[in-house]
């Protein structure tokens, strides 16, 4: 009886489970990377960027500087990309647009911090 009630349970986890690999095989196909890395990076970065984002608010609200959980939210939200951009092939032009948006934010955030940190002046060997 409770086999019987589980089974239609099970073919849906079944199918959706067929489904989601096929599509994992066929984009990491299409960029000629390994799909097992490219689903850890991609659903791996989930909570690492969920919990940088928190510890980002949290020290926004505590006055502490930010830019660390920022640049890890940053680095985790786009791994995924950053291992096709490395390893793979057929990066479509947007992802590269991204990606250095990613980056001079990134810049942009750690160069205010020192310049809030050293009181205005530029640091040595300006960034």
């Amino acid at each position: 009886m409770v086999v019987a009630a589980l089974k239609p349970r099970f073919q849906l986890w079944s199918k959706w489970w067929s489904q989601s690999w096929d599509w994992l095989r066929r984009l990491a196909g299409h960029y000629h990377v390994n799909p097992v890395v490219f689903a850890a990076l991609y659903l791996g970065a989930i909570p690492i960027t969920i919990a940088a984002v928190v510890w980002a608010a949290r020290n926004h609200r505590l006055g502490r500087p930010n830019w660390l959980p920022i640049g890890v939210a940053c680095l985790s939200f786009s791994s995924a990309t950053l291992y096709v951009l490395i390893a793979g092939r057929n990066l479509p032009p947007a992802a590269y647009v991204v990606l250095g948006l990613v980056l001079a934010y990134g810049l942009w955030a750690v160069r205010r911090s020192l310049r809030k940190k050293t009181g205005g002046a530029d640091p040595a060997g300006r960034i």
